[in-house]
């Protein structure tokens, strides 16, 4: 066990259990917050810089997720939307209502949806306030865009209003959900891919395993590999595609990160993290116990991945929030920002 944790801190990685971590000053803080069947995560960078990616189903009651970092009154920097899902975006105004913002990176790909509605009217009162506003309907996101806050660099792999002609022929969800924005945060040498909702696989693909991978990834996923010499996109965290869907995360993509943690935010509504998706990342050789999911215990059926489950457990939004912290001498720490034992309270409460 000695020589297995010395091992670890040489490589700058961390065999810290589960527990929560200090926010840094001088490094690099990221908590992806448990917003049930959605996305959110908030990031902190030394020199005093803010980021939110996703704002997903951020009620008043779990905007407490953000102000943990990012206290009232602080700055965001910049508020990157991967794409036009509710589950993505509901909670932009909330946001722009309590933090001013500089910069809006938005999706261009329109939605006839309450949410979106409501998002696009707090982005456009946001810009008049004097928020720099990219919207993807009006401007091209180049791959390789690269904005640096102090040491943190933050650069754009992937962004489309709609995905390229020349990904072939995508399904209505697949299409809105390729052109997601998918962006990669390097600090010291460590790095952290968030993925939004990114296609990589055909609905009702075969199932494989990554010891003996039998489908070739398409869209999003294809186009991040095939351009990956120029944008890279390994990296020692990623936050799951799509929530752990088996329409994403397929083999050759998990190849080509190469992740040493994967973190599935999930909630109790679409059987996310998929089984099938989970079994990928395992024969691709990623450690079980390096595999964190924002709904511990949940229990929607066989198709689900049933790490921890409980049987008859609806997990509860806000018990799951996942940590990651990359330090200054660039030791790499995950864990849930919550102890298991007040997780597994919350779960019981819902039987």
């Amino acid at each position: 066990m000695k020589r297995i944790a010395t091992t670890l801190l040489a490589l700058g990685l961390s065999a810290t259990p589960a527990g929560a971590l200090e926010v840094v000053d001088d490094g690099v803080f990221v908590r992806v917050i448990d917003v049930g069947a959605g996305h959110a995560a908030v990031i902190k960078m030394p020199g005093g810089f803010h980021m939110v990616y996703d704002a997903g189903l951020l009620k008043e009651r779990r905007l407490k997720g953000l102000r943990s970092v990012l206290p009232d009154g602080e700055e965001i920097d910049l508020m990157i939307l991967s794409h036009a899902d509710a589950d993505h975006l509901r909670g932009v105004d909330e946001i722009l209502e309590a933090f001013a913002v500089k910069k809006i990176i938005r999706p261009g790909y329109e939605r006839n949806t309450r949410a979106w509605r409501q998002a696009d009217t707090a982005i456009k009162e946001e810009r008049k306030k004097g928020a720099e506003v990219i919207d993807l309907s009006r401007s091209r996101l180049w791959s390789g865009t690269t904005y640096r806050f102090g040491k943190t660099l933050v650069t754009v792999v992937s962004g489309f209003s709609k995905p390229p002609s020349s990904w072939g022929e995508l399904g209505d969800s697949e299409e809105k959900n390729a052109g997601s924005i998918v962006i990669r945060l390097t600090f010291t040498d460590k790095s952290i891919l968030f993925t939004g909702d990114a296609v990589g696989r055909k609905k009702n693909s075969p199932s494989d395993t990554c010891d003996e991978p039998i489908v070739k990834p398409i869209a999003t996923e294809k186009f991040m590999i095939e351009n990956s010499s120029k944008v890279p996109i390994d990296s020692d965290v990623l936050i799951a595609p799509h929530h752990g869907s088996d329409d994403a995360s397929s083999c050759d993509f998990i190849k080509a990160v190469s992740p040493s943690w994967v973190i599935f935010p999930a909630g109790h509504k679409y059987g996310h993290p998929h089984k099938t998706t989970a079994e990928r990342f395992i024969t691709a050789g990623v450690l079980e116990t390096r595999m964190l999911r924002t709904d511990r215990h949940d229990d929607e059926g066989n198709k689900e991945w049933d790490s921890g489950r409980i049987e008859g457990c609806k997990d509860p939004a806000g018990d799951d929030d996942i940590d990651i912290v990359i330090s200054a001498n660039g030791v790499l720490k995950v864990a849930y920002r919550h102890k298991t034992k007040s997780s597994l309270q919350r779960c019981r409460e819902t039987q």
